[in-house]
């Protein structure tokens, strides 16, 4: 007996909602800026407004002094760091994949802040140990100033450089990670070494104060809101990536503005610039991460949709034979596992080449297509499946089937063609009609499943002789 045996391995790429194929002639980059949805658009500028409006309500109170807390600058120098790397490989991959220049530029404005916080942590006093390891007393003030100015004249020369739908170029890491290492190392070089030779911007614990400190704090303050302004208005947050690069240069803003206004180490302001710090990087990290996850997706999606194909016969959209051999492996081991009779029918479409030639290919395909609709309707249990198994003929594989069912199945087959009353003067019953071979088997160690497809030829052959439009059941 016929019995519902599980769901389908198997599914026709029409009937899955969730296929969708790439027009012919599309273009799709691999990692390219993805567009903006509404809901991301307004969450950014919600989230832009509150580091604003915070930065508001905290400037008045910038100057208060906290209680210094133990490990804050090593933990926040570290997660930072970190933040920074990720940014520079994920964009160092776009950029390769895309061949965009534009993208190293801020590539190395990011490397660039990352390598530059390990100086300026071993500068900073009373950090790792007491005192400073490197330094003297204004060098980790200076290194904040090139760190911070310096990202923001890279991401300005990005902006100013990169079109809005870039061009493609032939971008070279070594020379984007040369190049933010020479940067950050002159930086450490002249904080560290020549800061008696630098304007004053420290007195007392005091940092930035006077009239040469107020001129340093304008320039790293105008240099990050220009790199914010110019990103804004160059790109116009265009893409994901556009967007969230300008929210993060509105933390960036804060993060200067705060830390310019808190005057002192420890302060409000001085922490609630380190929060605003974190967020430059996080957002922009998070929506690269994203696109990334979204391609994996989409990559995953377009490999399922091309195994599908080739598995998949394209003019009846039944399966082919590949898949016929594959789902008929697992089948007769799951039948051996579970001692059950499998099933295959073999169908042949009778005098089909003569149908060809009188009626033509075109006429062909419509029928054989028909007859596909019809042996798809019939192998409606979950787990029978029908294939295309070359040229007219086609197969159906039974699990959990003996012969009886298998019998009954291709008899109701054999009359449901006949009924399309497709009509073929050259045939002896002058209609489309089908021949079928039926053998089952219970899986075991003495024979495989090549047997069960021998024995399914014979028996085609057998009703194929018996004058055609017949069912035979090997025996």
């Amino acid at each position: 007996m016929r019995s519902a045996a599980r769901s389908n391995e198997w599914m026709s790429i029409d009937d899955d909602p969730m296929v969708q194929l790439p027009a012919r002639g599309g273009a799709a980059a691999p990692l390219a800026k993805r567009p903006v949805s509404p809901a991301e658009r307004l969450t950014a500028l919600m989230l832009g407004a509150v580091m604003v409006l915070a930065a508001m309500l905290a400037t008045p109170f910038a100057g208060d002094q906290l209680l210094p807390v133990p490990g804050f600058l090593v933990a926040y120098s570290t997660g930072l760091f970190i933040l920074d790397i990720l940014v520079f490989v994920l964009l160092i991959s776009k950029a390769r994949i895309e061949g965009n220049r534009g993208h190293m530029l801020l590539a190395t404005a990011y490397l660039y802040a990352g390598i530059i916080i390990i100086p300026h942590l071993l500068t900073f006093p009373n950090a790792l140990v007491p005192g400073m390891i490197f330094g003297v007393a204004g060098s980790a003030i200076w290194l904040w100033v090139f760190w911070h100015g310096g990202f923001a004249g890279l991401v300005i020369a990005y902006a100013l450089i990169t079109k809005p739908s870039p061009a493609a170029g032939a971008p070279r890491v070594l020379s984007t990670v040369l190049t933010a290492l020479a940067l950050a190392a002159i930086a450490a070089y002249v904080a560290i070494d020549w800061v008696p030779d630098l304007p004053p911007v420290l007195q007392g614990n005091q940092y930035f104060d006077g009239s040469t400190g107020h001129a340093v704090m304008d320039c790293v303050f105008g240099l990050t809101l220009g790199a914010c302004a110019l990103t804004l208005f160059k790109f116009r947050l265009r893409s994901a990536e556009d967007l969230w690069l300008t929210v993060g240069l509105v933390g960036a803003c804060a993060d200067v503005w705060l830390t310019l206004r808190a005057g002192a180490r420890f302060s409000l302001g001085w922490y609630c610039g380190r929060i605003c710090g974190v967020s430059t990087v996080f957002v922009l990290f998070t929506s690269l991460l994203n696109d990334v996850l979204m391609t994996y997706k989409s990559v995953a999606l377009a490999n399922d949709v091309l195994d599908r194909l080739t598995l998949t016969d394209s003019l009846t959209n039944l399966g082919n034979r590949r898949l016929f051999d594959d789902i008929l492996a697992k089948e007769w081991r799951r039948c051996r596992r579970e001692n059950t009779p499998l099933t295959i029918i073999m169908i042949d479409v009778d005098d089909f080449k003569s149908y060809n030639d009188t009626y033509g290919h075109q006429a062909g395909d419509w029928c054989l297509q028909k007859i596909a609709e019809q042996l798809h309707a019939s192998a409606s249990r979950p787990g029978d499946m029908a294939v295309r198994y070359g040229g007219e003929e086609f197969a159906l594989i039974l699990p959990a089937t003996d012969s009886g069912g298998g019998e009954y199945l291709a008899r109701r087959i054999r009359l449901r063609i006949r009924d399309l009353a497709i009509p073929h003067a050259e045939s002896t019953h002058k209609v489309i009609t089908v021949s079928a071979g039926i053998a089952s088997l219970v899986p075991s160690d003495s024979f495989d499943q090549s047997e069960l497809v021998r024995l399914a030829d014979v028996a085609l052959y057998r009703a194929k002789a018996a004058g055609r439009d017949t069912v035979i059941v090997a025996g």
